[in-house]
């Protein structure tokens, strides 16, 4: 979990900081803002899965009951 909290920190927060002054700067865009903030959050979301993905697998590859049944 520690690399999706890594990835929030030096990415997310300023493409937000960004967004948010895009949209202050013309609040009619509230549709940019909006889309531009999903994406952002469904990149971290697909971090995160990505991050409990290789944790299992390395899980799984460091087993020793598996180790011993192969």
């Amino acid at each position: 979990m520690i690399n999706s909290i890594n990835y929030f920190e030096e990415k997310s927060i300023s493409v937000f900081e960004k967004l948010e002054t895009e949209f202050m700067k013309d609040p009619t865009k509230m549709a940019e803002l909006v889309r531009g903030v999903t994406d952002e959050v469904h990149k971290l979301g697909l971090e995160i899965i990505k991050e409990c993905l290789e944790d299992t697998d390395k899980l799984i590859y460091d087993s020793v009951v598996r180790k011993k049944h192969w």
